[in-house]
């Protein structure tokens, strides 16, 4: 074993990592296990899993991890995103439930946010926008223009654009400009309609 603190943590598939400072990793397993909390310095791991003491997730399935503008640590997962505030200790579910369209969504691949607002991927609904307080403010998806509804990173440019990536072709949004959307296929010049995840 290169790193004698996994022993206690077998088999793990990583998907994704964040750092917090400059001795501390967070990684998203792939294989149901939650979240891998691995202090470089100290040399030691810990779950953060859904029966974890303090931090703790709403599922276990974990498809992303990452750190928004605010220091927030954003854990996406099939069914739920779960915020943990590293430095309170604070966890939070995020509501996604769309109470216009009477909807809960699912498959969440990425976030990211620009001043204040958060734009979370649901695969298979588009792209979820937050307010700084986490409450659902609308859905954007191929009825707005999206390539598709199926899609895998939101990628923010100059606090303005927001590229999407989809199984069909990519998206730009213009955040500054009444959410107009651009879209570009590989007729256009892109290496080819599929963004995968």
């Amino acid at each position: 074993v290169v790193y004698p603190e996994f022993r206690s943590i077998r088999k793990i598939i990583t998907n994704s990592n964040c750092n917090i400072g400059d001795s501390l990793i967070l990684l998203g397993t792939h294989n149901e296990r939650g979240v891998v909390a691995w202090n470089t310095r100290r040399r030691r791991t810990f779950l953060i899993d859904k029966s974890s003491p303090g931090f703790y997730l709403k599922e276990n399935a974990v498809t992303n991890v990452c750190r928004d503008a605010k220091g927030m640590i954003w854990v996406l997962g099939f069914n739920s995103v779960t915020i943990l505030d590293w430095s309170s200790g604070r966890v939070r579910s995020l509501n996604t439930y769309n109470p216009d369209l009477r909807k809960t969504y699912s498959i969440f691949f990425d976030v990211s946010d620009i001043d204040g607002m958060h734009y979370l991927c649901s695969y298979g609904a588009g792209v979820l926008v937050f307010d700084s307080q986490y409450h659902f403010v609308r859905e954007i998806s191929t009825k707005d223009g999206l390539t598709s509804n199926s899609i895998y990173r939101i990628l923010p440019f100059r606090d303005s654009l927001l590229f999407v990536t989809s199984n069909n072709g990519l998206s730009v949004i213009d955040l500054k400009h009444g959410w107009g959307i651009r879209q570009f296929y590989a007729g256009d010049g892109l290496h080819g309609d599929n963004f995968e995840e």
